[in-house]
């Protein structure tokens, strides 16, 4: 039956001249338990929301929470061949849409002027970060 509302909704589209369509669906998936489950895979960042301040959206390329997924909202984490001091695997979040990394806030020139998230397309100007196993609270 899905199928024949999706070859109605392209005969209909094809009416009104839309040739080409194309929809994304992004859905939760499984439960990504470890680290190296994060590596090679598209990723949605998602803020709850704690208050009217801090409303709740997806992380979109900008200081503010998107409510809607755009392309922007995609993000990859690359894993690097060093480690943390403690031992733990380091990564790099990169923006899929742009190809650029979160960048160091150490490294961010007038830090009190930009925005709380800068990105960048230098390795050597990213955050190196670590990235926990999924513990239930």
């Amino acid at each position: 039956m899905k199928r024949f509302y999706n070859l109605l909704s392209f005969f209909l589209l094809s009416l009104v001249g839309i040739t080409n369509a194309v929809a994304q669906d992004y859905g939760q998936g499984a439960l990504i338990e470890t680290p190296d489950g994060l590596v090679g895979k598209k990723v949605l960042l998602y803020e709850p929301g704690t208050s009217d301040d801090h409303k709740a959206g997806y992380l979109n390329g900008s200081a503010n929470w998107s409510q809607k997924i755009t392309d922007d909202c995609v993000y990859q984490f690359i894993k690097l061949e060093k480690m943390s001091e403690d031992g733990h695997p380091l990564y790099l979040l990169q923006q899929v849409s742009t190809n650029k990394y979160v960048m160091d806030p150490a490294k961010i020139s007038n830090a009190e002027e930009e925005p709380l998230l800068a990105y960048t397309d230098k390795k050597e100007e990213a955050f190196e970060m670590t990235v926990l196993n999924f513990r239930c609270v």
